[in-house]
């Protein structure tokens, strides 16, 4: 009986070391957590406004600085031939000009799960922001669904045959210059890097998109 005792004793001991271990660890992971986001959320200076001797002095390259928009296809079967974003670099509050042509090479069918990563330069680095309160790089289920709450198709896209339902139908777009105002503070100043994907209900990537910009 006492063996048993003793045996129980040392047992609750180590659930409690255990267990305070898991509270210290948690506590700090939670910490670093809290300054990382801190830190993102920080105003950095676009690399097109930084000094020859800042890339000089930091041991970065100099020739891989981010100048200017850009955009690139990275899968799928829709091929985006322009894509203007004006003013670059953006800047919040304020108003936001953009257009872009596409062809889209086959239809696509519901549902179509969409994913968003996004990234911060830092250092040199792109840093990976994660999802919180959907902003970040998050994921956003079916593209279709989120069409279907849409209250009105905005008539830029009809004018254009899209008219926000699944499927949409093949075919070359062209989306005429529109412009939309941002009154808030959306994302701190830098540059980012935003990937958008689009995958089909097999998990095959069928639009892919990448985009490098800077906030002022």
């Amino acid at each position: 009986m006492a063996r048993l005792v003793v045996a129980l004793s040392l047992l609750f001991c180590a659930i409690s070391v255990a267990h305070a271990d898991y509270l210290k660890f948690t506590k700090h992971y939670e910490d670093d957590v809290y300054e990382f986001m801190n830190f993102l959320k920080k105003p950095f200076l676009p690399e097109r406004f930084k000094s020859l001797e800042f890339f000089q002095k930091s041991g970065l390259d100099h020739s891989k600085r981010l100048t200017a928009f850009s955009f690139k296809n990275c899968g799928g079967m829709i091929d985006v031939k322009s894509l203007s974003v004006k003013p670059d670099p953006l800047q919040f509050p304020g108003t936001i000009t953009f257009s872009a042509s596409a062809a889209l090479n086959s239809t696509l069918n519901a549902p179509l799960n969409a994913k968003i990563e996004l990234k911060k330069k830092a250092a040199g680095i792109w840093i990976p922001i994660p999802c919180i309160d959907q902003m970040g790089s998050c994921s956003y289920g079916d593209v279709c669904l989120l069409l279907n709450q849409l209250p009105q198709c905005p008539p830029q896209l009809t004018a254009i045959g899209i008219d926000c339902k699944c499927p949409i139908k093949a075919g070359k777009y062209t989306l005429p210059s529109m412009s939309q105002d941002i009154g808030a503070e959306v994302f701190p100043s830098g540059d980012y890097q935003v990937t958008g994907s689009v995958t089909d209900k097999s998990g095959k990537v069928v639009a892919c998109l990448e985009v490098q910009l800077s906030v002022a």
